[in-house]
């Protein structure tokens, strides 16, 4: 019984959420943050999750339709409607993508996780004192090493589980040379709490757009 009462309420939100389909107008989004918008691209994954975040903004920005001002341009003779991408519908697409599309800390073995924040130390201190930002400073193993104080049998078997996961990236390194990395993960992130890598906070972004003279408006 429980389960046939389960299978009719699916049934009667499927339909209203068909029905509220309906009403949706054939109206074209714009994201006028799409340039300013971060995303990391260093493997074939994130290259493929980039484009499902950006249709997930639009998806959004679609769905909200009713709340947002409709505009219009001339284009090949005819009238285009279209409404914009606000800062609110990236906001939600961020907490959807971390959920749906990230990753958690828990996937990481207990010592690769460990690496992983004394790299994230190391990386945050001399980029500070060279102030320089985490995507231009690489580091090596042997710097990681001195750092943590790790064996280099210790250092190359939980890196490799770092690279494989895409927390660092390969910047260089083929047989005969020193392999140098670049840390992917630079925010504060929550073990427990699926992230994804290189997300813009709407909060960075809202400063970035002001700069960009791009509103809401």
């Amino acid at each position: 019984m429980e389960g046939m009462i389960n299978r009719l309420k699916s049934a009667a939100i499927i339909k209203k959420h068909k029905n509220a389909n309906k009403l949706l107008r054939p109206v074209h989004v714009f994201n006028p943050y799409a340039d300013l918008l971060t995303f990391t691209s260093k493997s074939l994954r994130a290259r493929r999750d980039h484009s499902k975040y950006l249709n997930l903004i639009v998806a959004i920005t679609y769905l909200f339709q009713y709340q947002r001002k409709v505009r219009s341009m001339e284009f090949d003779g005819k009238t285009i409607e279209y409404i914009n991408v606000t800062l609110a519908d990236i906001e939600k697409a961020n907490e959807i993508a971390n959920e749906v599309l990230g990753r958690s800390l828990d996937e990481l073995t207990p010592p690769s996780r460990n690496l992983l924040a004394l790299i994230r130390q190391m990386v945050t201190a001399r980029c500070n004192k060279k102030k320089t930002s985490a995507e231009e400073y690489h580091f090596t193993r042997r710097e990681v090493r001195e750092y943590s104080t790790w064996s280099d049998f210790q250092v190359k078997t939980h890196i490799r589980q770092l690279q494989e996961l895409e927390y660092i990236y390969a910047v260089a390194g083929k047989k005969g040379k020193e392999y140098v990395y670049e840390l992917l993960v630079t925010d504060s992130i929550d073990e427990d709490k699926p992230f994804m890598v290189g997300l813009t906070d709407t909060k960075q972004l809202k400063k970035k757009a002001k700069k960009a003279g791009i509103t809401d408006e």
